[in-house]
């Protein structure tokens, strides 16, 4: 919950920096406390509550010609969305998605049909964080461009849960004891660490110039760039049709908002350096990021000790034969994984040859460990 509520302020603060925005999605189990980070944010003035959207662009202006397009009222703030799994069954989910890629750009047009002009918006400013149960993830964006970033609220230890549960408790007793008025409850704990989260938002904004002094040392420089790289790499996915074309994006727009990211976090934590433990925070946000069927498929093969032909994999996964070989053909052909060197089970002819053992390429091998991708694991065990 830390790392997830430093992140979220992190992505509130860059608001105002040029370049590349910060989009990112919240993603916990069911009441694990991602709304409760939401409405922290949407204290502070800088950020715009947005809940059920139907579009951006509306093309009405009233006589003074004053534009009621959301877009003219979201510009300069954090868009905070704190229920993602209903506006992701919204049936204008994927128009809306299609404006936001070109907002992202910070500039973005509308025509109307009803209209003798088009309507042109630029220098947009904005970010956005959207938050929700893991099935807002189910929603891949990545063959669209996706320029959410994710981090995902880990399960509590067994220990921290009923640590969790026992302050709830009390939480609740102190609440039927007192009379609802309409009005924030005075010493109301998570009232007043809201009200605070909310505080310190507009405090960042306001000292944003602090980013300027904060010192990068070329290595962290160096592994921002090596996550992108992996981070592309494992947001990839097949084509749904077999003979489309197989790209992969480039790793500069992540590379860009990793940076970025790193940079805010510093601020958030009150370090006048980058250090180690921004990074860890900006490596966990990259490695979610990539979450999905082809990190399973690597972190199998990367801790795998012993064969790991299509029959092994497939039920590691929960696929099935046929569509673990079209994925791994798939990540053969952008140089992910690999056939072993086939051998046969001795010198006798009657003994056929062995299955096929898939492993990584030596280059994403490299690359994980490079990234520490073992260090991501730990954490997930943990």
């Amino acid at each position: 919950m830390d790392d997830v509520l430093s992140v979220m302020l992190a992505v509130a603060s860059s608001t105002l920096q040029q370049g590349d925005q910060l989009f990112l999605m919240v993603v916990s189990n069911a009441s694990g406390g991602k709304s409760e980070f939401c409405d922290g944010l949407t204290v502070s003035k800088n950020c715009y509550q947005l809940e059920h959207l139907t579009g951006f662009f509306s093309g009405i202006q009233d006589k003074e010609g004053n534009d009621y397009s959301l877009i003219t009222r979201v510009n300069k703030t954090c868009m905070v969305t704190s229920e993602g799994d209903v506006m992701m069954n919204n049936p204008q989910f994927n128009q809306i998605m299609s404006q936001q890629r070109r907002i992202f750009d910070g500039k973005a047009s509308a025509t109307y049909k009803t209209l003798l002009e088009d309507r042109f918006y630029a220098g947009l400013r904005l970010t956005w964080i959207i938050a929700g149960t893991p099935a807002i993830m189910e929603k891949d964006q990545a063959s669209l461009g996706d320029r959410f970033l994710k981090i995902i609220m880990d399960s509590p230890t067994s220990k921290e849960r009923l640590k969790i549960q026992n302050r709830i408790s009390q939480i609740a007793l102190d609440s039927v004891r007192v009379k609802a008025d309409g009005a924030a409850t005075k010493g109301d704990s998570i009232q007043e660490a809201q009200a605070r989260t909310g505080g310190y938002v507009d405090w960042l904004r306001d000292n944003s110039d602090k980013l300027s002094d904060i010192v990068v040392d070329e290595k962290y420089l160096t592994a921002c760039e090596d996550l992108a790289r992996l981070t592309a790499l494992l947001r990839a996915r097949p084509p749904k049709k077999e003979d489309s074309e197989i790209t992969v994006e480039e790793p500069n727009r992540l590379t860009h908002q990793f940076v970025r990211l790193m940079c805010c976090l510093s601020l958030v934590l009150n370090r006048d350096q980058v250090d180690d433990e921004v990074m860890r925070r900006t490596r966990k946000v990259a490695l979610d990021t990539g979450r999905g069927i082809v990190q399973d498929v690597v972190k199998l093969l990367y801790n795998c000790k012993d064969e790991s032909n299509v029959r092994f994999l497939a039920h590691a996964i929960d696929r099935s034969d046929e569509a673990t070989r079209r994925l791994l053909r798939f990540l053969a052909k952008i140089k992910v994984v690999q056939i072993a060197e086939e051998t046969t089970t001795g010198a006798n002819p009657v003994f056929p040859p062995r299955k096929p053992v898939w492993e990584l390429t030596p280059a994403m091998r490299s690359l994980c460990d490079i990234c520490q991708l073992s260090e991501g694991l730990k954490d997930e065990t943990r």
